[in-house]
């Protein structure tokens, strides 16, 4: 489908259904995205506009499309592998952070028994100079 107002922006559709008068188009992209229009004759070629004003992207049966290229198999067990390190990483850094965090409370308990300590120590200190 090409865009009036820029024609070297392409959208793909799949035509999915057909009657003599109406088509069925999915967006190649989005499978969710489905349209259903009437065809019209013109220029030699069909044709479906996305809308009824001037400026309405059109798509045309002007072409064939290109036959798409076989999908090479992909090998993911070093994809797997990589995935595994990272896991492996990742719980390694969660034990890090549990253990900073149980540093975190016992200086936590430090600091209270020190302010506890300082503050006996203040008490006393006021007993002793009155």
């Amino acid at each position: 489908m090409r865009v009036v107002s820029n024609s070297s922006l392409l959208v793909e559709w799949k035509c999915i259904k057909r009657t003599p008068k109406m088509a069925t188009f999915v967006n190649v992209k989005d499978e969710n995205e489905v349209m259903r229009r009437r065809i019209n004759q013109g220029h030699g070629c069909e044709y479906v506009r996305e809308g009824n004003y001037s400026m309405a992207p059109v798509l045309s049966a002007d072409s064939e499309a290109e036959p798409q290229a076989q999908e090479e198999e992909v090998d993911y067990t070093e994809k797997l592998a990589e995935v595994s390190k990272c896991a492996a990483r990742v719980a390694e850094a969660e034990e890090m952070i549990a253990a900073m965090k149980h540093e975190l409370e016992c200086a936590r308990e430090v600091l209270a028994a020190s302010k506890s300590l300082l503050a006996t120590a203040r008490r006393e200190l006021l007993t002793v100079t009155q």
